[in-house]
């Protein structure tokens, strides 16, 4: 058995440990140390521990190098990003700005190449505005959508009752990173101030359905529970804007799925199934 590192004599250990110097093989190293080593089992795992710190070590240190090359590469779209989220009408960055927000990224850069880099972005088609002054500042002109139009998508998306409140919050950040962040902020809090004047809209139902489809009615209905629970089927409560949208959801899951309350959605969706049936006769 290999005999433990805290075993071996002081000399053996300190004239191991006092090498400052790396093996790319083990066989290398056995050459290095046939003088102060002999070949047990224990010595030899020491020596490939040693070797294999040494490799891990250069691995490192290439790898470090390469990152640093593979974001300088990469800094045009770093920057793009950073005006993207960062700038808009009413928000602007200096050139010393950006090199700062670079310089987090671990990215290098000097003004006269980020001039360069700034035109590049331009020519490619980047409406990025540039206002010359002792502080030269840079913001996003037009973007694919405008502010007003990425509200009116949001809401759209919001007001769906065929879309879940968690995928509707989803598509809503996906719109959202289509503007600055300080736009994103805004479209949030009208939504929240739309969702408040909505409220009035939503019906407080409860539906008896399928275990097997309990997880899609939770996130289907708003403030949504578990009020009763069997074997086959459960009681969920919660609320939903009660319209054609929401009993075409509900005629979708066929029998797995009943309106127990209130007794006004009930008979409506009783009607509603007829109409579906009448297109038949």
């Amino acid at each position: 058995m290999p005999i433990p590192i805290c075993c071996w004599p002081e000399k053996i250990k300190a004239g191991i440990l006092c090498r400052d110097r790396i093996f790319c093989t083990l066989a290398e190293a056995r050459v290095f140390f046939c003088k102060k080593i002999t070949a047990t089992a224990g010595k030899r795992v020491f020596v490939a521990n040693i070797v294999f710190s040494g490799i891990i070590s250069i691995s490192e240190k290439k790898v470090r190098i390469m990152s640093k090359k593979a974001n300088q590469k990469a800094k045009l779209l770093y920057l793009q990003q950073i005006l993207l989220e960062e700038t808009d009408e009413k928000h602007v960055l200096t050139v010393q700005q950006l090199i700062e927000r670079l310089a987090e990224l671990e990215i290098p850069a000097e003004r006269k190449s980020l001039y360069d880099d700034i035109a590049t972005l331009q020519a490619f088609g980047l409406d990025v505005i540039a206002t010359r002054s002792r502080a030269n500042i840079y913001r996003i002109g037009s973007r694919l959508f405008t502010l007003s139009e990425l509200q009116l998508l949001a809401e759209a998306v919001v007001k769906s009752s065929a879309i879940t409140q968690n995928k509707a919050q989803k598509l809503v950040d996906k719109l959202a990173r289509l503007a600055s962040r300080y736009q994103a902020e805004t479209l949030r809090e009208n939504l929240k101030a739309q969702k408040y004047d909505d409220a009035e809209l939503l019906c407080p139902v409860e539906l008896r359905c399928s275990n097997e489809i309990v997880p899609v009615v939770l996130e289907y209905l708003a403030d949504s529970k578990v009020k009763k629970s069997k074997e086959e089927t459960s009681v969920i409560e919660g609320t939903a804007v009660v319209d054609q949208a929401f009993y075409g959801w509900m005629f979708g899951f066929g029998n797995k799925v009943k309106v127990t309350e209130p007794a006004n959605v009930k008979k409506d969706f009783v009607k509603y199934c007829k109409k579906v049936l009448n297109q038949y006769k």
